[in-house]
């Protein structure tokens, strides 16, 4: 017991170690899984950042590169849930466009051998950055990866003058999609 107030007890939470939750919280939450799971619903972890991007941003399927902070972040999202996500870092040397398609190729080629038919040629890289990336890095990654790359577009709903970019799993933490 911690804290005088009740039962508790370790519950592992992924690869984060083992955190204390209250016993009535686990058995409410193992209760719930059991319902769901019974229901035909399978749980899966979802990375709560991901999950935030995936909300602001307003294309459906696509593949977000941010590359707002380091390491850099590749999300691919399919109907607004984040499927796959991968961080990498960039050297100083080399091409740029080049080492930006090596990390974004895992997240491709992992999302099409897992049995689904690949992401569609269409669907876009969108790049989250500070700067415009130059569009002789765009082309190439596009090039390289087989999909268009664009800019991030604005969230829908939010001020024109809200600077979004360092700020979008914020916005999309606020948000909440329609359905």
């Amino acid at each position: 017991e911690i804290g005088g107030g009740g039962a508790h007890a370790l519950f592992e939470i992924g690869d984060r170690g083992a955190e204390i939750m209250p016993d009535h919280r686990r058995l409410a939450m193992i209760a719930t899984c059991a319902a769901a799971k019974h229901a035909g619903i399978e749980a899966s972890v979802v990375d709560l950042k991901s999950l935030c991007i995936a909300r602001a941003v307003a294309i459906p399927s696509c593949v977000v590169l941010d590359m707002s902070s380091e390491p850099f972040e590749v999300v691919l999202i399919e109907d607004h849930v984040p499927r796959v996500w991968h961080s990498f870092k960039v050297g100083s040397d080399g091409d740029l466009g080049t080492a930006l398609f090596e990390g974004v190729r895992p997240v491709l080629s992992f999302y099409k051998s897992s049995g689904g038919p690949g992401l569609d040629p269409t669907c876009p890289i969108v790049i989250r950055s500070e700067q415009v990336l130059p569009s002789q890095m765009s082309a190439k990654l596009g090039d390289l990866a087989g999909h268009p790359v664009e800019p991030l577009q604005q969230p829908a709903r939010v001020d024109p003058d809200l600077r979004y970019g360092p700020y979008l799993a914020c916005v999309g933490l606020v948000m909440r999609r329609r359905a």
